[in-house]
């Protein structure tokens, strides 16, 4: 049986602990209403959650409560306490839980008033408190007497975030809620809102004291390795001593994955933590990290690490990046439904009207839990800067988020959603940067907020993020280019954050032509924003042409990058004297993202076309050290914009079939129609390309897409016909 609560207060048990004896009892799960609850029966052992060290305390609790509970901002909550001594209070230290986001907590102490709060005797205020700590607040000293009853208050600040703090179920001391809803400060009497009994709070107020109290950040430490792919970077944690005296930490961790250091040392301190999970399987490794302080308040803390390791090639069919991979091979290594026999077949399932064209490439995640149903999703953006996600059996529309509107100055009609997400299956977030400058980190199950949107991109509404982002281990990296108009000030650049934690992190920014500075130009246009060398962690771009149309270094060039975005080599191509082009001004510059790959027995290559026509085959150790093509293919006239020649997009690689896929649009060249090219890599050493075959689709035009490969069969959108063609990977024969 379950009774419903008096008031809407927001409260959650802690997992697994009650207060009371050895039992078998029925335990009804916390937050689920009387038609619907959960009950579970099992033995029940008496346990407590672990004690803060005992410390010389005049009035409170130094216990954790065994509920997290919480108020928006704005709203206080007082808290009924009886003072163990007589003294003067200097300090209050408040438990701060792991789930509060507030920027700012205040807290304070009240006299009583016939069992309710009285007058204020002395608050103080903490900027930035650590969630799931103690966190220790100074205030004016006030006299407390012996066996008297005060009131311990806490509050967030107006507009500075939800507070959450521990306190016990129902059926313990008073406690009310304020009358105000929007309060900068605690009031100097108190108005009563809501009256519960939750009480005591897990905090305390203390006088002036020697003993250091031990405060790390942050409350866990994840990281993130793909099999293959570069180490993930050391995360930092700060050791702090909030109290006074000296704080002397040892640092002890428990697996061979996991390192620390320095491992001893006195606070303050930042300490580098370390994983190796070279030759570790695929799974989650969990362990953690002690940190121990003789004498301390607050020791030892455990800090939760979690190392992730994923296989090089995404399991089963999902397609969570732009081509699929982080080498963008647009190759669907893992689908086992689609076949020459079958492919005919295919048929249009459904359609789902949504509120923009989509230019950003579908994800599509398989089997995945969205709040307790398990389906196949589809995410999809849109050009009005929406997200949606939709069963990717049905096309039902599952949620949507929309980010704003686009700039009334954008050109053509506004960017939206246009650069592909990507999406990290494991943490269950999507990463975005729609039109706005800013990248969102939001949930896959409904589109919410996983954290604050960081403002990433100066001048957004000339700046735009027009390729896929791509997901590396911890690094998710960005590139931008102009809004399609090149209104200055713009520029090219490649962004580099840790997303390891549960806030986006900037680490590093490359701008491609930093000569010019802000208004330089040099823009990432392809569709897959960078590509990544999972063996290196080395990252690769196409570059445009600078604000002037011209070859500033490091515009219209084939660069490649360290992981953390340090410039290891270029190639600029020969440029052609004169070009088609139907009203300047033009340029001739790579629209293209490259493509990593590795054939048999080869070394790995990079491949990118060109809006002269001509494609480029390097090894990427020679692009590293700013060397020449191993190959240039004169593929298609030299044309802008790509709809009438060139070559743009993403190739497509096909390791089974040693075969790579390009898409141009135009007449073609030398007997090669524009269209679909099949290039056939030769056996080493040479390791060159050749046309093994070429199909004419006159109609791609300026919709033109990048090739797709699955079941030895390339798929291409006919974008100006709205048309899907099917082609045998061997041969070019349309299935």
């Amino acid at each position: 049986m379950c009774a419903q609560a008096a008031s809407s207060k927001r409260s959650s048990a802690i997992p697994g602990c009650v207060r009371g004896r050895a039992s078998a009892r029925w335990i009804a799960l916390p937050n689920v209403s009387c038609n619907a609850i959960a009950v579970l029966v099992f033995a029940l052992i008496f346990c407590t959650l672990p004690m803060h060290a005992i410390a010389q305390q005049l009035i409170g609790t130094q216990t954790l409560g065994t509920q997290s509970d919480k108020n928006s901002a704005g709203k206080a909550e007082a808290f009924k306490a009886t003072a163990a001594l007589t003294g003067t209070v200097t300090s209050i230290t408040v438990y701060v839980d792991a789930t509060s986001v507030a920027t700012q907590l205040t807290t304070g102490l009240y006299s009583d008033a016939a069992g309710r709060p009285g007058t204020l005797l002395a608050q103080g205020s903490l900027i930035g408190p650590v969630a799931g700590q103690w966190n220790k607040v100074p205030v004016p000293a006030a006299n407390v007497v012996a066996n008297a009853v005060y009131w311990i208050a806490v509050l967030a600040p107006s507009g500075k975030g939800v507070l959450a703090f521990r306190d016990y179920p129902a059926g313990g001391g008073p406690n009310f809620t304020s009358a105000q809803l929007t309060l900068t400060a605690l009031p100097a009497t108190w108005t009563n809102g809501v009256a519960f009994t939750n009480s005591p709070i897990s905090a305390y107020a203390s006088a002036t004291s020697t003993q250091p109290i031990l405060s790390t950040s942050p409350s866990a430490l994840n990281f993130s390795y793909a099999q293959g792919g570069p180490v993930p970077p050391a995360s930092s944690l700060s050791v702090t001593n909030t109290g006074g005296g000296t704080l002397s930490y040892s640092a002890t961790e428990n697996a061979s994955w996991l390192t620390v250091a320095p491992a001893t040392g006195n606070a303050p301190a930042s300490l580098s933590v370390t994983v190796a999970p070279v030759g570790l399987a695929v799974g989650s490794y969990s362990t953690q990290l002690a940190i121990t302080a003789s004498g301390a308040i607050g020791s030892p803390a455990n800090i939760p690490v979690t190392l992730d390791v994923t296989a090089t090639s995404a399991v089963g069919p999902d397609w969570l990046t732009v081509a699929r991979d982080n080498a963008r091979t647009g190759f669907a290594a893992n689908d086992t439904v689609l076949n020459k026999t079958n492919v005919a077949n295919l048929a249009l399932l459904w359609t789902s009207t949504l509120d923009g064209k989509v230019i950003a490439q579908p994800l599509y995640v398989q089997a995945y839990n969205m709040g307790g149903t398990t389906r196949d999703v589809l995410i999809a953006g849109t050009e009005a800067n929406s997200l949606y996600a939709l069963d990717a059996n049905t096309g039902a529309i599952l949620w949507q988020r929309n980010f704003g509107p686009n700039f009334s100055d954008a050109c053509p009609g506004g960017s939206g959603v246009r650069g592909t997400p990507v999406i990290d299956r494991t943490r269950g977030r999507i990463y975005l940067a729609p039109e706005g400058g800013s990248l969102y980190m939001v949930s896959l199950v409904n589109g919410a907020d996983l954290a604050a949107p960081l403002s990433l991109i100066t001048v957004p509404q000339n700046n735009k993020v027009r390729g896929g982002l791509n997901l590396v281990g911890n690094n998710l990296y960005v590139a931008t280019g102009s809004g399609g108009c090149d209104r200055q000030p713009w520029h090219g650049r490649i962004y580099r954050l840790d997303v390891a934690g549960s806030v986006p992190l900037l680490l590093n920014t490359f701008s491609v032509v930093p000569s010019l500075g802000e208004n330089s130009g040099g823009g990432i246009w392809g569709l897959g924003g960078v590509s990544v060398d999972l063996d290196t962690g080395n990252v690769f771009a196409a570059t445009g042409a600078d604000r002037d149309q011209r070859y500033t270094p490091n515009a219209v060039r084939m660069i490649a990058l360290t992981s953390s975005l340090t410039l290891l080599g270029t190639y600029e191509p020969v440029h052609p004297a004169t070009w088609a082009c139907p009203q300047g001004p033009c340029d001739i510059d790579f629209g293209a993202t490259p493509t990593v790959f590795t054939p048999d027995g080869c070394p790995t290559m990079v491949a990118a076309g060109n809006k002269s026509g001509e494609f480029y085959v390097m090894r990427a150790s020679d692009l590293a050290i700013s060397g020449t093509p191993l190959q240039i293919m004169k593929l298609n006239l030299a044309f802008d914009p790509l709809a009438k020649g060139g070559v743009g997009g993403i190739p497509a690689y096909w390791a089974a079939g040693r075969m790579l896929f390009v898409t141009d649009s135009g007449p073609g060249i030398n007997g090669i129609p524009g269209g679909v090219l099949g290039l056939s890599i030769a056996p080493a050493p040479a390791c060159t390309l050749s046309v093994a075959w070429s199909v004419s689709l006159p109609d791609l035009g300026s919709a033109q897409a990048s090739p797709t490969v699955a079941g030895g069969m390339v798929f291409v959108g006919e974008g100006s016909r709205g048309r899907v063609h099917a082609y045998d990977a061997g041969t070019g024969a349309e299935l």
